[in-house]
């Protein structure tokens, strides 16, 4: 990789097996050897802890940092906690690197890959080849294993293969890892209020937002930062079954209970000490909602053509683009079950409600992803293919910025986007949205949902109206109308 960047900064794990020996710093170890032999010309070390909730993890690494600046005074090191709750997970850890990398893309960065669990040195290797920040890879050969019996330090030079890496990653991960980064621009209440809840078990959350807006990764979010991480994340979409096999997904089944069943474990089973995200709840027929209220009421079940009951301990998140409280005043769901599942709400408002900042946060974001995965260099938009961009109002939000990228990586020749490159790209993408704007709709009845959506996002009138713009009797007026 070309390295432009005049100011360097080294990344490493603090590795709690070498860096340490008999409960003290280990001065042989990877870390302080690396600032014996190799720091130079470095601006600082990002050291990194794994907060995987040890207090006793947490205590060494203050050690070894107040230990190696105590040793190397003119050379500056930060401590960093990443919470990682199991650190042998690529899928938990790659995403939380790749966020961090990005954060110092201004710098040349030396990955110090010795440090750290064999998933750890996978993480920082796919980054490296996914040319996720400006990145060079680092490794060490202990002493008692050099020739002349010192610890020496290498760059390790990986050339890609033909194999498709980072798709047959994706085909085995249990989550998908963009949907699970975040740009908080624009969405900060949201963030604020799914690590909020992440604390809280056994409560249940809903989640809402028009289609594509990111509302699986934000249960993802919640669980990942909870104490069920270390237990499954499931996801269903709700509306892509019939009621007989989102019974069977959801409960389990026995053999005979309905053409073509088998004996077979639920997800409410299979998740157990987990979360189930049922997306799309708002599709559920009657039958469903009443079958889904027994277990949020009893947190018990029964697989289709059984009667025993099977105990669940899970967090359930639901999701829907639908109004499920008008559809409970109108009797379209159940009114129990939607307060039951609406014990805590989180609304992720439309991308472009979030303003021009995220968008191009979100698109270098997306850019620099995809430039690995296609092997070309990341898009570069010129001044009108920002101001076409940021105007445009994304019917199919976030999905379909991501659509959008994948066709300039697929069809441009080069990384350069103009205005007239994007162009046909958003015609054609907004073309059901042209035809949803001109339908007659009463003035009234847009003010009315833009406030309510508007209160949503700010959960207070008092935000609400600063807003907007309007009075509180006003706001009260739009609300009751």
């Amino acid at each position: 990789m070309k390295r432009k960047s005049t100011s360097k900064i080294i990344i490493s794990w603090i590795a709690t097996g070498n860096d340490f020996k008999n409960g003290s710093v280990n001065k042989t170890g990877p870390n302080y050897a690396m600032h014996r032999f190799f720091y130079t010309d470095a601006k600082f070390h990002l050291l990194l802890h794994a907060e995987t909730g040890d207090p006793l993890y947490q205590k060494n690494a203050e050690i070894l940092s107040s230990s190696l600046k105590k040793d190397f005074k003119d050379h500056t090191i930060q401590l960093e906690s990443i919470k990682i709750g199991d650190v042998i997970s690529l899928n938990e850890i790659l995403p939380k690197v790749s966020q961090l990398l990005l954060k110092y893309e201004e710098y040349e960065i030396d990955l110090f890959i010795s440090p750290g669990t064999p998933m750890m040195q996978v993480a920082w290797v796919m980054t490296h080849l996914g040319k996720i920040g400006n990145t060079r890879l680092i490794q060490s050969r202990r002493p008692e294993h050099s020739k002349n019996n010192i610890s020496e330090f290498f760059t390790t030079e990986i050339i890609p293969s033909a194999i498709p890496y980072f798709i047959l990653i994706k085909e085995n991960s249990k989550t998908n890892k963009e949907e699970n980064e975040y740009i908080e621009t624009g969405i900060e209440t949201a963030i604020f209020r799914a690590n909020q809840i992440s604390g809280i078990d056994n409560i249940n959350t809903l989640i809402t937002g028009e289609t594509g807006t990111g509302k699986e990764g934000m249960a993802n979010l919640i669980h990942s930062s909870s104490s069920r991480k270390s237990h499954p994340f499931i996801t269903i979409n709700c509306s892509a079954f019939s009621d007989e096999l989102l019974g069977a997904e959801l409960f389990g089944s026995v053999k005979g209970a309905f053409t073509g069943a088998v004996d077979r474990k639920g997800l409410f089973e299979t998740a157990n000490g987990g979360t189930v995200f049922l997306d799309e709840i708002g599709d559920i027929s009657p039958k469903m909602q009443q079958s889904l209220l027994r277990v949020l009421q009893n947190r018990t079940f029964m697989r289709l053509g059984e009667t025993k009951e099977i105990k669940t301990d899970v967090r359930i998140i639901t999701a829907t683009n639908k109004r499920l409280e008008e559809m409970s005043y109108s009797g379209l769901f159940r009114s129990d079950l939607f307060y039951r599942l609406n014990q805590t709400r989180i609304h992720l408002p439309a991308l472009f409600e979030r303003g021009e900042n995220a968008i191009k946060q979100i698109v270098n974001q997306k850019s620099k992803e995809r430039s690995g995965l296609y092997k070309k260099p990341a898009l570069h938009l010129n001044k009108d293919a920002w101001s076409l961009l940021t105007s445009y109002r994304f019917p199919g939000n976030i999905r379909e910025l991501e659509n959008i990228i994948d066709e300039l990586y697929i069809f441009k020749e080069d990384e350069n986007i103009t205005s007239m490159d994007l162009s046909p790209l958003l015609k054609s993408t907004s073309s059901k949205e042209n035809t949803r704007i001109n339908t007659v709709v009463l003035l009234k009845d847009v003010i009315r949902n833009h406030c309510k959506s508007t209160l949503e996002i700010h959960q207070s009138k008092a935000k609400t109206i600063k807003a907007l713009g309007i009075s509180i009797n006003t706001l009260n007026k739009y609300l009751e109308d």
